[in-house]
């Protein structure tokens, strides 16, 4: 099983998990060992279409405490009995 399926398998979509395999510099995580997504931060929640947008920020963490934010807009929609992220973008800016 891949780092991918294994870390994200249970919250995407299968789409979503592909379009990552396939580049997976566009998936969220560490590009390296630190900083590291701690956690989401939602700012908002929209109805959108047959699910939610929701808006907020990534808080990122090293040994030494926060070390910023990364805003995001993720797309949730029910897949398989289950909410899952359909679609995931972040800005390196604030």
């Amino acid at each position: 099983m891949s780092d991918i399926q294994q870390s994200y398998g249970l919250y995407v979509t299968d789409a979503l998990l592909q379009q990552w395999r396939a580049d997976p510099a566009h998936a969220p995580g560490r590009l390296t060992s630190s900083p590291w997504p701690d956690h989401l931060a939602i700012d908002t929640i929209t109805p959108q279409g047959a699910g939610y947008s929701v808006s907020g920020h990534i808080v990122m963490m090293t040994s030494a405490g926060e070390s910023g934010q990364v805003p995001v807009v993720i797309l949730v929609i029910r897949d398989a009995n289950t909410w899952r992220i359909a679609a995931y973008q972040e800005s390196q800016t604030q």
